[in-house]
């Protein structure tokens, strides 16, 4: 029993060892921050709940000069796209719309933004770094092998106060 306990041990590291890709293989993606507007809060830092967020993903895959891209998945928390066939091979360049229900998004914390008390704190907006993670794989083709490129990038959201404006029209006068 003790002899082959080594021998198992040896097996499952080597099974648990990464297959390498292709040295030209590469993945990555650019996203402008989503918009997320928010209510004016109470004074004091709060928990923020935010709404779906929505984002265009611009992807960048390429498997290599001897393979192809056959399928893309991108993922964050419970959202998944898959990208198959023709739509993985021609992903490069093309934006993909992504939507994250509010439901998967956690709170964020801000303090001294867009308070009730403080109009000041109401005018621009506040950039909040990697809120969510995206996560992505790249599974390449070529003749004599298989294999898949991982990537993740923490995605920004912007905050704006959504404060209404008062109706003009209302004091307006007719001369």
């Amino acid at each position: 029993m003790f002899l082959r306990a080594p021998s198992f041990l040896a097996l499952a590291i080597t099974a648990a060892l990464p297959v390498a890709a292709e040295p030209g293989a590469r993945l990555g993606i650019e996203a402008q921050p989503a918009v997320a507007k928010i209510r004016p809060l109470a004074q004091g830092r709060r928990l923020v709940q935010l709404p779906s967020l929505e984002y265009q993903l611009a992807i960048d895959t390429h498997c290599g000069e001897s393979a192809v891209a056959q399928s893309v998945s991108i993922s964050v928390n419970d959202t998944q796209v898959m990208l198959d066939g023709d739509h993985a091979a021609s992903a490069a360049g093309e934006a993909v719309g992504f939507t994250i229900p509010a439901s998967q998004v956690a709170p964020v914390a801000v303090d001294g933004f867009c308070m009730a008390e403080d109009p000041g704190s109401q005018q621009s907006g506040l950039l909040i770094r990697g809120t969510v993670t995206v996560h992505l794989s790249l599974r390449c083709k070529s003749e004599s092998q298989e294999w898949i490129t991982y990537a993740s990038r923490g995605l920004d959201v912007t905050l704006l106060c959504d404060v209404a404006k008062p109706d003009q029209s209302a004091t307006a006068t007719d001369r």
